[in-house]
């Protein structure tokens, strides 16, 4: 039996691409139905259009494009004594705790649609979330009106040596039982003028999810794509000269190529690594906490560690993260 059910909460804070979810149209039923799009649009570059094709989200599920719904959380309170709670726990990317009569079950939004293929309460879980989205999923066996995580103040966006690091959504459930339910918080980060180099070294963190900007889909001209430059570089005249010489050239050789009617797809090998990229990252604080572990230490990659750092602040101001 489901108690309750909480998921991810937009940030009123937000910034740049991010914005688009602080005046949202009335053809998006759900915060987290936002979210999910946020992370689409990000990867077409086409915040612009946000609730502007009510059909978006079906069309990335019919493309297999799934990584999009992974940026929101959900948790369901259960009784203890249900046993569907112990064939969820079986799934490795499902997050569950018991406390006296109550079971705690967490996951993605990605996670509970491939539980509500096969189990009736999961896609009750699921329904209160996507109401319109997937067909097939109506409430079946309870009535639970979904409950939102708890209304915090969430921190702006900071500024990492130009990158600009935003908090999207949080996800702090409100459960019953007064004990230690860190484990089933989670967050959300949108992350700007970022290099490629850097989102390299990113996606290594596995039990985080990812959805990035696609160079196979948006253009050079369109991306507006520049070099992140190192700070040896940009305090060094001549190494600036040359790193503007050297991106002009891959400039006008991407253009040629497309101009000789080279795919999108084949002409992005022209661009290096230090190409500005846009890339939403969600996980557990669980998995957060490993990431910023690594990524924050004194020998870390400047770029990233300073990225990791501002998460760190963010996480802490909210209470999320404690070394």
């Amino acid at each position: 039996m489901i108690v309750s059910t909480f998921a991810s909460r937009v940030n009123q804070s937000v910034a740049g691409d991010a914005a688009c979810l602080l005046s949202l149209p009335d053809t998006i039923a759900t915060e987290q139905e936002a979210i999910t799009e946020l992370a689409g649009r990000i990867c077409y570059r086409s915040t612009a259009k946000m609730g502007h094709a009510p059909g978006f989200l079906r069309a990335r599920m019919a493309e297999g494009h799934l990584d999009i719904f992974e940026h929101v959380w959900i948790t369901a309170v259960l009784m203890d004594e249900d046993e569907t709670a112990n064939w969820m726990q079986e799934h490795r990317y499902v997050w569950l705790t018991r406390n006296g009569q109550w079971c705690y079950v967490s996951a993605n939004m990605r996670v509970w649609m491939e539980l509500a293929k096969i189990n009736l309460l999961a896609r009750d879980v699921l329904h209160q979330y996507l109401p319109k989205q997937i067909d097939g999923i109506h409430a079946t066996a309870t009535d639970v009106q979904p409950e939102q995580s708890e209304i915090i103040n969430m921190p702006q966006a900071k500024v990492a040596d130009g990158a600009l690091v935003n908090l999207v959504a949080c996800h702090r459930p409100k459960l019953p039982g007064g004990d230690d339910i860190s484990s089933h918080q989670a967050a959300t980060f949108l992350l700007q003028h970022v290099s490629r180099s850097l989102t390299h070294q990113l996606v290594r963190h596995r039990l985080l999810s990812f959805s990035q900007e696609s160079q196979r889909y948006v253009s050079l001209e369109k991306g507006n794509w520049h070099p992140v430059l190192t700070p040896s570089i940009a305090e060094n005249y001549r190494a600036v000269q040359i790193t503007n010489q050297v991106w002009q050239a891959i400039e006008t050789g991407y253009k040629e190529l497309r101009a000789l009617g080279i795919l999108r797809e084949d002409a992005r090998y022209l661009l290096p690594n230090a190409t500005s990229t846009t890339i939403m990252v969600s996980g557990s604080i669980a998995a957060w906490k490993f990431m910023l572990k690594q990524r924050c230490a004194p020998d870390a990659q400047w770029e990233i560690r300073n990225v990791a750092l501002a998460i760190r602040d963010m996480l802490s101001e909210l209470g999320m993260y404690h070394d």
